[in-house]
């Protein structure tokens, strides 16, 4: 629930043309928590559950700027308008306005890489900013973290890539780590 708090708050602050009303600034908190975590047949209940429970129904923001650049980008990557990975992309630019980060685990690697490619080539027409995206394959712990030679620290690839950006202010980066989850990430 803190989460879900924290995301109201920020909603009241990044969005001040929506109700500031309490149940809507909850129901969309908990649409931003939990909706992205869903799949569209649980999305459904979900929204019946909140709709009961607050009155009011949470939504991910659609704007008109958003729609035409998230349908310029589905054409770019050859995919109909109604395409099912489109309301994904609308979730992960509504998760990235209120929040600072995103993970995406997914199955289907395929399907997480395409949706973060629609999402980066959306948000470069929306934004008129550069992403990056660094893909990470290797995780030997001392290649991906770094280790200490000789009395000295040399950075892996994880670390330096996190200074690099640190220093940088060059739009949206996006981390994306291609293998299976496991304990060393």
């Amino acid at each position: 629930y803190k989460a879900v708090a924290r995301i109201a708050g920020n909603l009241i602050q990044c969005d001040s043309t929506s109700s500031n009303d309490d149940k809507t600034v909850l129901a969309n908190a908990f649409a931003a928590v939990i909706a992205p975590r869903l799949i569209p047949d649980d999305l459904l209940k979900f929204n019946e559950q909140i709709k009961k429970t607050l009155g009011v129904q949470g939504e991910i923001k659609k704007s008109d700027k958003v729609k035409e650049a998230v349908v310029q980008a589905l054409k770019k990557s050859n995919l109909p308008e109604d395409s099912p990975l489109a309301e994904k992309v609308y979730q992960l630019l509504w998760t990235l306005k209120i929040r600072h980060g995103v993970l995406l685990l997914d199955d289907k690697l395929k399907d997480s890489k395409l949706t973060l490619q629609v999402a980066t080539d959306a948000l470069a027409i929306i934004e008129s900013v550069k992403t990056h995206t660094k893909v990470f394959t290797n995780f030997d712990k001392n290649h991906f973290y770094g280790s200490s030679e000789n009395g000295s620290w040399k950075d892996g690839e994880l670390s330096a890539e996190m200074r690099r950006l640190s220093k940088s202010n060059e739009g949206f980066n996006f981390l994306v780590f291609e293998g299976k989850v496991t304990s060393i990430w």
